[in-house]
């Protein structure tokens, strides 16, 4: 069965602990991603990440108290950028298509910073956290004029959830383009041990079940039998459990368009 799970982008290094793994750099097909069906193993996973994601960016916490802490910073936020707003000499007639950094606010609750995508004079796409997979729903109201649009922000079921005002600030005295959001990167769990299937991986403390079976010889990603993770670039501790006792640990740091073959073995055991 091929297993993948989506957390929320990437080439992949890895910073191991005392341990010497054995793994492999290789190139991820996106083509090949596109056109195959992979069976999704606890997808909540990688959903959990995103929503957490849009929940922090736009503060709606349930926890009232915590909400309230970011209300009150949200506030400062808020006044700062109007003010750089108003104190500007004069607007940008346009805006050049491209990714531009951006403030988005409702004008109470949150006020951060996101990416835009800019064609036509129109925002197509707003991503927060430097993260594709993290990408707002949204509806136009006002296109953008004088370096501010008006959208309303919607819910995975197209929802109005806000109105939110998107500030280009950092386009006030000049045309700033900056990078794409980064895409995802993969680690791929495998093993060549007979006991392969007893194996259980652990990401960041989450379960990510057992390996499939023994591979002979080297996987490509999303193989059979495998784990494979798509990941946003950063450092994730892992653990591999067998038979109960941590045989293996170590951190992979992700980065973009990659896949890290991870070999969970006799020689790297603890």
């Amino acid at each position: 069965m091929k297993r993948i799970f989506l957390i929320g982008t990437t080439f992949i290094s890895l910073s191991l602990k005392a341990q010497n793994y054995s793994y492999r750099y290789t190139q991820i097909n996106q083509l090949a991603i596109q056109r195959n069906h992979y069976t999704i193993v606890n997808q909540n996973f990688g959903f959990y990440a995103i929503a957490n994601a849009i929940q922090s960016f736009t503060n709606t916490w349930s926890d009232n108290k915590k909400r309230e802490i970011e209300v009150q910073k949200s506030q400062f936020r808020i006044e700062q950028v109007k003010e750089t707003y108003r104190e500007a000499k004069s607007y940008p007639e346009s805006i050049l298509d491209g990714w531009h950094l951006v403030m988005v606010t409702d004008n109470y609750n949150f006020c951060n910073e996101a990416k835009a995508l800019v064609e036509n004079g129109k925002i197509s796409k707003l991503v927060i956290d430097n993260y594709m997979p993290n990408s707002l729903n949204f509806t136009t109201i006002n296109p953008i004029r004088n370096a501010k649009s008006l959208l309303s922000l919607q819910d995975e079921n197209n929802n109005p959830t806000s109105t939110a005002e998107v500030y280009f600030t950092n386009d006030l005295e000049h045309p700033t383009i900056v990078d794409a959001p980064l895409e995802a990167g993969y680690i791929c769990f495998y093993s060549d041990m007979g006991r392969a299937k007893s194996i259980k991986i652990r990401l960041n403390r989450t379960n990510l079940g057992e390996l499939g079976g023994k591979i002979e010889g080297e996987p490509s990603c999303y193989d059979e039998k495998t784990i494979t993770v798509a990941l946003k670039p950063q450092s994730y501790d892992f653990r591999a459990f067998g038979r109960g006792s941590i045989n293996w640990e170590g951190v992979a740091i992700v980065k973009e368009g990659q896949c890290l073959l991870i070999n969970l073995n006799e020689e790297n055991k603890k």
